[in-house]
């Protein structure tokens, strides 16, 4: 008789933890997996090499079983501090488990010889998310270094006072005119200002010359004197450095009373690249208003390309 009431209790405790285990079953809450991400469009998703002004192209393709959300995308620039680069999300009240993003990047002077981490970030309507990192290195470019740029003053007839930065040209008065949109900056000897660098929309630059001769003469060039040492400039990013420390001081439209050993950075008009440069007066002839062999000699070291 035990024997037989053992085996019926052990039965029944057998089913009620059978019962139990298949209740606790249907009751589990089980959300979609997490979202996915492909990129596609580009050798390597992860990482790419880039020149300035070369654009980088992909697409970041997401399938969410649990209802694609949002897709952020944070950028960092070296070991700088992170931003809000771009973000899409889908339409109120749309069920979708698949997108399509579009990333296009242009990589700035400004950014040259560093690296560029881009993070998207996609979340679901669960809340699930992941993350892709995609990190873009900005070749350093050119630095341009011109170590004897001649220039004349007003009353020199013979050395040209205008200078095309860009392409390295000096013009007399007649020439300047012919290429009055490549005009970044003149030099003029005046009786108050002294030895002057100065943009051609500059008021001294027009008491000198005449607003009459500058006509068309329209770059704003941004000039300011520095402390800098010149010598220890030797790429295009330690110019960008130059600038972005003076940016928010007095930059004006002329830089005055140089002398040699003098350093003034400056940066062209948005018509010519807005391209950043740092010059040296190496020497300063005909120190008078009325001399006619007034002459600056500048080292000029600037970006080969635009900003």
């Amino acid at each position: 008789m035990n024997k037989l009431l053992y085996s019926f209790w052990s039965l029944l405790f057998m089913a009620s933890i059978v019962l139990t285990t298949s209740c606790g079953t249907e009751e589990e809450d089980v959300t979609p997996a997490a979202p996915s991400i492909t990129v596609t469009g580009i050798a390597d998703p992860a990482a790419a090499t880039a020149n300035v002004g070369q654009a980088v192209s992909f697409t970041v393709s997401v399938v969410a079983p649990g209802g694609f959300n949002v897709i952020r995308v944070d950028k960092t620039v070296g070991t700088g501090a992170t931003a809000d680069y771009d973000e899409k999300a889908k339409d109120p009240g749309q069920t979708i488990t698949a997108y399509s993003y579009s990333f296009t990047y242009t990589p700035t002077a400004d950014v040259a010889g560093q690296d560029v981490t881009f993070d998207f970030v996609i979340v679901d309507d669960n809340g699930k998310q992941v993350q892709h990192t995609f990190v873009l290195t900005v070749n350093e470019p050119e630095m341009l270094n011109r170590t004897a740029v001649l220039l004349g003053g007003q009353k020199n007839t013979t050395q040209g006072s205008f200078y095309n930065t860009i392409d390295n040209a000096i013009y007399l008065m007649a020439a300047a005119k012919s290429n009055k949109e490549k005009v970044d900056f003149v030099y003029y000897y005046g009786a108050t200002n002294k030895a002057t660098i100065a943009a051609p929309t500059s008021q001294g630059a027009k008491e000198i010359y005449t607003a009459t001769d500058l006509t068309g003469m329209t770059n704003t060039t941004d000039l300011v004197k520095v402390t800098t040492n010149f010598d220890a400039i030797t790429k295009s990013s330690h110019i960008t450095g130059v600038w972005a420390e003076k940016v928010n001081t007095s930059v004006a439209d002329q830089v005055t009373d140089l002398k040699v050993g003098d350093v003034f950075a400056f940066q062209l008009a948005s018509t010519r690249g807005y391209r950043i440069g740092v010059a040296k007066v190496t020497t300063i002839e005909g120190a008078d208003y009325n001399s006619t062999a007034q002459k600056i000699t500048l080292h000029i070291k600037m970006q080969s390309v635009d900003n």
